[in-house]
């Protein structure tokens, strides 16, 4: 009786398949190390972001409204404007500035080719954030307090400081980058994002 191609005693029996490996998992899309180009254009993102952050600081301090006072007494001030809406607006102008920064520096930065890469919202998130908060140390930094001469002139009017009462509002220019660069990512029609040397 033949017992075909198995071995002996197992007639019939085909020859066992080839041992089954699994595949080598797969590299996400995008997911590469950046080059020196890439390096060059985020480290250039977060420099001007910086710079313009320095900027940004006279540009607040000139549009925010600062909240004077009377001299009653020598030493005893009096609002002559309500507090909280002087407040309100220096916060305000100070969020708009930042956004428009951020807004387009998430532009700017998807431009050229050669910065697009995992890399751009890391640094877009680090220049952000310290563009916004050089923008607030500067912005405060140019309007000090009244003298003590000048509080002791009663009649006189005085100005308080440009301040930044919302802390949380320094994300906002990273966060408002990093969303439009991600937005602008989403409608790339190729999968290595248009950058010099890909397939």
């Amino acid at each position: 009786m033949s017992t075909g191609d198995g071995g002996p005693g197992q007639p019939g029996l085909a020859p066992a398949d080839p041992v089954w490996q699994a595949p080598a998992p797969l590299r996400p899309p995008g997911q590469h190390r950046p080059g020196r180009a890439e390096l060059r254009w985020a480290v250039a993102v977060v420099l001007a972001l910086l710079a313009a952050g320095l900027a940004a600081g006279p540009v607040w301090v000139h549009l925010a409204p600062r909240l004077s006072f009377r001299v009653v007494q020598a030493g005893q001030l009096l609002a002559t404007q309500p507090e909280a809406e002087v407040a309100i607006a220096d916060d305000g102008r100070y969020i708009l500035i930042t956004l428009v920064v951020g807004v387009l520096a998430g532009v700017t930065a998807w431009l050229p080719r050669a910065s697009r890469g995992w890399l751009m919202p890391i640094a877009l998130t680090v220049g952000g954030l310290a563009g916004a908060t050089l923008t607030r140390l500067v912005g405060q930094s140019l309007t000090g307090r009244p003298s003590s001469q000048a509080l002791a002139q009663v009649g006189a009017i005085v100005f308080a400081p440009v301040r930044l009462r919302t802390g949380a509002a320094v994300v906002i220019e990273a966060s408002a980058a990093v969303v439009v660069y991600l937005i602008v990512v989403g409608f790339a029609a190729r999968d290595d994002l248009g950058q010099p040397g890909g397939q």
